[in-house]
């Protein structure tokens, strides 16, 4: 079975890598990368990183590091050899997360992307979603309004979040729901996981045996 990655939402993309389906034909060869920058953000070179796709190629956007994606879902490289696989790739990802200590000082951000976000508590007939810099620290999610307006989320008293559609994740927060919404290449499985991690710390253990995401 063939799997365009750009067309799957993100819990589905993690499911036909996490279990080695993520398979293509020549037809889709212009495409067979995109999305996967939605998923795969850590390099073996550089740690968390932010990939670029562009047509069957996979791009590291620090190291430059290259993997072209073939039609079996294994990887090629124009230098070196990574990863065998995306299963490969994605299994190496889990383990590097499941024991990553981050700077526990909370003062400079693990992760930051543009994002729009709105409280999606109740229903609305009409939804303002408004823009700004999504930050996640180690003891805090952040968002920064471009008027200089911060939102804290304590991790602390953060019960959730989650993967929501393609690009997007929900944060549980209080009585609150906030959704925040990037943009096409916007890893949001990242922020998952490292809440999950990050909880995981929090109660004191080695590893995260979970991550956030059912695969």
């Amino acid at each position: 079975m063939s799997f365009i990655g750009h067309k799957l939402t993100d819990a589905e993309l993690v499911s036909a890598v996490a279990d080695g389906r993520f398979t293509s034909d020549d037809k889709s060869r212009r495409a067979r990368a995109l999305g996967l920058e939605r998923i795969l953000y850590v390099c073996r070179e550089c740690g968390i990183s932010r990939h670029i796709t562009r047509a069957d190629t996979l791009r590291c956007s620090i190291c430059g590091c290259t993997a072209k994606i073939l039609p079996s879902g294994e990887l090629e490289y124009t230098e070196g050899a990574k990863f065998a696989t995306l299963r490969k790739w994605y299994e190496y990802q889990k383990e590097f997360i499941s024991t990553l200590t981050p700077d526990e000082s909370g003062s400079t951000p693990i992760i930051s992307d543009t994002v729009s976000f709105d409280d999606v508590t109740a229903k609305k007939k009409a939804r303002i979603l408004r823009k700004g810099t999504l930050s996640l620290f180690s003891d805090r999610l952040v968002i920064a309004a471009p008027n200089g307006e911060t939102i804290d989320f304590s991790l602390k008293d953060t019960e959730d979040v989650c993967l929501s559609g393609a690009c997007g994740i929900n944060v549980y927060y209080g009585e609150g729901v906030y959704q925040f919404l990037g943009g096409r290449d916007f890893c949001a499985l990242k922020y998952v996981n490292l809440f999950f991690r990050l909880k995981s710390i929090a109660r004191g253990e080695e590893r995260a045996e979970y991550l956030g995401v059912q695969e």
